[in-house]
This record gives structure tokens, C-alpha cells and sequence, in this order.
């Protein structure tokens, strides 16, 4: 009996029942490919914490997959999320025009939640693993918020503008593939000696670290972090391969 239960929930959920019915209104390319979208609500809102996901179905019957709440406009009734056409879904979500109906269901996950406060931060996010920083910052940053932004070129750094605006000095680009000169940014990768010259020793021990990326991203940064002297139990990480 339980198990028919399961599999009548799974097909509802397959089929987009249950979910919230939300249509695209603004689809922006950043880079090439890399997807800003906003939905604007036409049943029930959604009303997510900052750092959580949905999962996204753009058609009635087919898959759905997750994705990280970039904004959110309550007065309006819209989320906003970024994609990078990646896989086959993403590749395929990135084909919608404005007006497309998608399915929506969530809130889910817990990611930043150890940020949602007006401590000191440091965050680590890969491309379009920026994505549950843009509310963070939004909401909680301050003096000591700090963002490291890493990109193959400056133009696939994501709400670049807003950032650096909101954090000024405590923002870098971090550029693999770009000779571009200018302020605070750094070509290649961190190591431990440019953190420990950029954050101060205070920070490092005391502060919750925050990355956004591949695993191998995490893994990498997660070591040099961990090196220059920031305790494991205050690095939090989310999975960002989508």
C-alpha cells in the first residue's frame, strides 16, 4: 500500500501537480551561456529563505531539477534564477522564451543558513555558483562581507555591477582566462598566501566561509582555506553542477 502511495506521489509530481505555475516574464544572457531568468507567479507564490532552491519543470510531463533562488520580489511576485546551459536539461531550459509556463516546487535546502546574520562572511562562488550569494548579500552583508568571484572572463561574472557596488573593497574577481588589469582583481587561482593577505587574521578564524561550486571547485578551495587556517566546521558548501 505504501509503496503504491510513493508511486501515485512521484507521478502527481511528474505530471506537475502540486506545483506552483509560474511564467517567464525577462530571460537575460550573461557571457554565452549563461541564463538570468525571472517567473512571475500565476497561482501561489513561493516564498523562499535566502540560499534555497526549486525545482523547475518546463513542460507538464517531463523531469525536473534544481535550482538555487538568485532573487526574489515578493511585492512583485517573482523569482529569479541563473542557469548555465551545461547538460541536457539546462540546455534545454535555456531555450524558453518569455511567456513559457514551468512548474514549480519548493522551497528546499538550508545553504547560508549559517549566514543569515550580521557577522563577518567570506564567500567562494564559481560562475553561476553565485546564485545563493546575490540574496545574502542583498540581506546580511556589511563592513566585512567578502566575495571572491571566480570566472574563466570578467563578462560571465554574473550581477558583476551589483556586487562590486554593494561590497566595494571586499569584492575580487578571480579570472582564469582573462589578462584584463584593474582593481582588485586576481589572474589564475587563490592560494593561501593571497588569503591570508587579503583577510585578516581575525576573519580567518573566526568567520563561517561559504562556497559555490563543483566539487572539484570545493574540494580546491575547501584545502587552501583549511590551509591558511579557517577551521573545516565553518566551511559550508553547496554542490553547483547543474
Amino acid at each position: 500500500m505504501i509503496s503504491e502511495i510513493f508511486l501515485v506521489y512521484r507521478l502527481a509530481k511528474f505530471l506537475g501537480f502540486g506545483k506552483k505555475e509560474f511564467v517567464l516574464t525577462e530571460k537575460q544572457l550573461v557571457g554565452n551561456d549563461i541564463f538570468v531568468f525571472t517567473f512571475k507567479t500565476v497561482s501561489k507564490m513561493i516564498f523562499p529563505k535566502v540560499g534555497q532552491y526549486c525545482y523547475l519543470q518546463i513542460k507538464r510531463f517531463g523531469e525536473s531539477h534544481p535550482f538555487t533562488v538568485m532573487g526574489m520580489d515578493f511585492d512583485e511576485n517573482t523569482l529569479t534564477f541563473g542557469v548555465k546551459a551545461l547538460g541536457t536539461f539546462t540546455k534545454e531550459i535555456s531555450k524558453i522564451a518569455v511567456g513559457h509556463k514551468i512548474y514549480v516546487d519548493g522551497p528546499y535546502g538550508v545553504f547560508t543558513r549559517e549566514g543569515h546574520n550580521e557577522l563577518p562572511k567570506v564567500m567562494i562562488a564559481g560562475g553561476v555558483g553565485i546564485t545563493p550569494f546575490i540574496e545574502l548579500i542583498k540581506k546580511y552583508s556589511n563592513k566585512d562581507t567578502y566575495l571572491f568571484f571566480v570566472n574563466k572572463t570578467i563578462e560571465k561574472a554574473v550581477y558583476r555591477d551589483f556586487l562590486r557596488k554593494e561590497l566595494g573593497d571586499k569584492y575580487w574577481d578571480v579570472l582564469s582566462e582573462d589578462g584584463i588589469k584593474g582593481v582588485n582583481i586576481i589572474h589564475g587561482k587563490l592560494d593561501v598566501t593571497i588569503v591570508k593577505k587579503l583577510i585578516p587574521v581575525e576573519i580567518i578564524r573566526d568567520s563561517n566561509f561559504f562556497i559555490c561550486g563543483s566539487p572539484s571547485f570545493y574540494k580546491y578551495y575547501r584545502d587552501i582555506l583549511v590551509t591558511a587556517g579557517v577551521l573545516p566546521a565553518k566551511i559550508f558548501y553547496e554542490e553547483f553542477g547543474l
